[in-house]
């Protein structure tokens, strides 16, 4: 069976620096980006290229290196194994009817940053069919492999407590993104919350391969 993508690459690299380029500006919250990024991206999925999707709260586990077989974790891990998500431990994602979709998957290497760990991340797509996610997160074999089990609860309250300016940032996005082969504005302008035009530039972060 072919591996069919729901977005392409360069779509999804599109969509990524659009996103990424507004988050940066305007809303670059360390703990909230996947939020931004992934409920955003939802939503331009769904008006720019007309496919259903939705943004997905829970635990999620990608392992992003071989060698050191590391896992880039977002969720409670107790020592027997077992985990859960909370709104202090989540990651976000995107769901279409087969695939999950993560807009924040280029910037991994900030997760780490954060944690204060030196590690060399590439900017590459997440998308995943769903029947290929591993059976847990202590069953990896390749880097690429991932589990995400999402918490519906914890989704609901979430989405429910977004600014009304996420709706805002939304529309921008989506004014300035154009799809492959289009050509894209290399800025847009804006009006700050001082009535000030303000340009914002877009990242220069390139997506050159998948996990």
């Amino acid at each position: 069976m072919a591996k069919k993508l729901c977005i392409k690459l360069l779509e999804y690299e599109r969509l990524f620096r659009v996103i990424h380029s507004v988050s940066e500006k305007l809303d670059d919250r360390a703990g909230a980006s996947c939020l931004f990024y992934n409920t955003i991206g939802a939503f331009l999925i769904e008006r720019a290229l007309k496919i259903p999707a939705k943004p997905v709260m829970g635990s999620a586990f990608i392992l992003v290196d071989d060698p050191s077989d590391t896992v880039l974790s977002f969720s409670n891990v107790s020592q027997d194994g077992t985990f859960s998500s909370n709104s202090n431990a989540f990651h976000c994602w995107v769901e279409t009817q087969e695939h999950i979709i993560d807009f924040t998957a280029p910037v991994y290497k900030k997760y780490f940053d954060k944690m204060g760990k030196t590690m060399t991340v590439p900017s590459k797509m997440f998308q995943k069919r769903k029947v290929d996610m591993s059976s847990s997160y202590q069953a990896f074999s390749k880097e690429g492999d991932y589990f995400m089990e999402g918490n519906e609860g914890l989704t609901r309250d979430l989405l429910s407590r977004q600014s009304p300016a996420v709706s805002d940032l939304a529309n921008i996005c989506l004014r300035w993104y154009k799809s492959p082969p289009k050509k894209i504005d290399k800025s847009i302008p804006i009006q700050n919350d001082l009535g000030e035009i303000i340009d914002i530039n877009l990242t220069p972060i390139r997506v050159s391969s998948t996990w």
